[in-house]
């Protein structure tokens, strides 16, 4: 309520202005309305992770590249990005950079070794003929040329890596026929199959991990469409590896 005169606010039951001491009923103050304000919420917003582009929240596919998103591509995009930077950052496992002669060289070796034994025969079958003997049959044979052992070269085996299971998708590595290690920038739908062709000696290896933890993967390795017996072993963060060598 304030004052009639002067506009000062009286508490309540209040009849007397205490600044200029008028006397009468005060006037009612009438009470401002309530403003109420809305905020507009803009919608959310998803980014495909294939080509950057702003997609709206409940579509299914990317419009501009095709992309097929998950069912909850919040959750499984982020797994997919962690597991790729994991792929590009952590170091292969020491068993999986198993190294072996390569072709030519084994067979320089075995060639080294068979001269060699050669060599120490002929020492020891000289050794039962005389001096005569050997003194005559030195003059009498011809000077024969060094032996030379050129290695042999083996045709290169097919070699096919499988990856399969429950998952619809996963991060896969391999080894290429070079016997490097080849992690895939991004997750693929199962099942997924690569082959290659590889000499005797190359090391093989398939590593699989499903983009959706719920999934499974099994992974496999054939060579020349025989499938390898090599037992698979799982790590703690539900990676499958089998590993060979040919």
């Amino acid at each position: 309520m304030q004052c009639s005169k002067c506009g000062y606010v009286l508490a309540d039951l209040e009849t007397e202005c205490r600044r200029c001491r008028q006397v009468g009923p005060p006037v009612a103050v009438p009470v401002p309305e309530r403003v109420t304000l809305t905020l507009a919420v803009p919608e959310a917003e998803k980014e495909c992770p294939r080509c950057g582009k702003a997609t709206e929240v409940e579509a299914t596919e990317c419009g501009k590249c095709g992309y097929q998103f998950h069912p909850d591509s919040s959750r499984a995009e982020r797994y997919q990005a962690q597991l790729a930077e994991e792929a590009r950052t952590s170091p292969p496992k020491p068993s999986a950079l198993r190294r072996t002669l390569p072709p030519a060289l084994s067979w320089s070796v075995i060639g080294a070794s068979i001269l060699a034994i050669g060599v120490a025969g002929w020492g020891l079958f000289g050794g039962i003929i005389t001096g005569e003997e050997m003194r005559s049959s030195s003059d009498s044979a011809p000077s024969a040329a060094p032996l030379r052992h050129k290695p042999r070269r083996t045709a290169p085996h097919s070699v096919t890596y499988k990856v399969a299971g429950t998952a619809a998708q996963a991060v896969i590595m391999y080894h290429t026929a070079d016997g490097n290690l080849l992690a895939l920038p991004e997750s693929v739908p199962l099942p997924w199959s690569q082959t290659l062709k590889a000499r005797s000696g190359t090391a093989l290896l398939v590593s699989a991990r499903p983009a959706d933890p719920s999934g499974t993967v099994t992974v496999e390795i054939d060579v020349d469409g025989v499938p390898q017996k090599q037992p698979p072993t799982l790590g703690t963060d539900g990676r499958t590896t089998v590993s060979a060598t040919l």
